[in-house]
């Protein structure tokens, strides 16, 4: 992520409770780039499959 992100840390792709934001009580703070997103979803999709 850039530095300048108001995002910092490392995205769980492996835990699939945190899927559900809106269970989870999160909010948007900021969208990550196209390239973090894919990488995620390729991980999770290769778990639930």
């Amino acid at each position: 992520m850039a530095s300048t992100s108001p995002m910092q840390g490392v995205v769980l792709a492996d835990q699939i409770k945190s899927l559900d934001r809106r269970a989870r009580k999160a909010r948007l703070i900021s969208a990550a780039p196209d390239a973090v997103v894919t990488d995620v979803l390729a991980k999770a999709q290769a778990l639930l499959a």
